[in-house]
């Protein structure tokens, strides 16, 4: 039988979220966070974990074309955990064209979870790549939310 995260979810908090950060013509915003906690979850390299927490951005790029992948995020918490991206989920980011909206989740797994209520915030970086006249540039993209 496949695992699914609804079948093995335990515990789940959902919080409303108004977070916005503009940058060279790109407006990235996170208006939902999502903490679960599942039991007997195991990715494809048989690593198990206790959570996710899986944020929604709404992507707006109105001056240049870009590259960017929320998605595979670095993520830490309050409690101490770093954490990547999960690859097993659907990419709605990557190569964003001038004047393109996008949104989508991102789920980022959780090793150590004892309750859903124990995230407080999450800091999420991830890279941005974009041409400045004739070079290419990546810029340092750092949100954080206070839960």
């Amino acid at each position: 039988m496949e695992q699914t995260l609804l079948s093995l979810l335990l515990q789940r908090v959902i919080l409303q979220i108004g977070l916005t950060t503009h940058g060279a013509g790109l407006n990235i915003s996170v208006d939902k966070v999502d903490i679960i906690k599942v039991s007997g979850y195991k990715d494809y390299s048989d690593d198990e974990y206790q959570g996710f927490a899986v944020v929604h951005y709404n992507i707006d790029n109105t001056q240049q074309d870009v590259t960017a992948y929320p998605e595979q995020a670095d993520v830490s918490t309050n409690t101490g955990l770093q954490t990547s991206g999960n690859y097993e989920m659907e990419h709605f980011a990557g190569d964003l064209m001038k004047g393109t909206k996008t949104s989508g989740y991102a789920a980022y797994p959780l090793k150590e979870l004892n309750d859903v209520n124990d995230i407080k915030s999450l800091r999420i970086n991830f890279r941005l790549l974009m041409k400045l006249t004739t070079m290419m540039t990546i810029i340092q993209i750092i949100l954080t939310i206070l839960l």
